[in-house]
């Protein structure tokens, strides 16, 4: 029975437990981001709609000037 030497290439790409768990670990942090950005996004919406809200209201217009930053809503 000859036992003979493997060479170091052969286990080269195989997965180990700890590269899954760094895996799934970016996976997770990146929704977390996803969420994360969504969340500031719906507040960055919400404050462009009270400002705007306010420029009527106390404007009764908004000036040209401004109108590209109430632009950001429409996709």
């Amino acid at each position: 029975m000859d036992t003979g030497i493997t060479p170091i290439n052969t286990f080269r790409n195989a997965n180990r437990p700890n590269q899954l768990a760094i895996s799934s670990t970016s996976m997770s942090s990146i929704n977390y981001s996803q969420v994360d950005f969504k969340r500031f996004e719906s507040k960055f919406d919400g404050t462009l709609t009270a400002l705007k809200t306010y420029f009527l209201s106390k404007e009764g217009r908004i000036h040209d000037k401004l109108t590209s930053i109430f632009d950001h809503g429409i996709r």
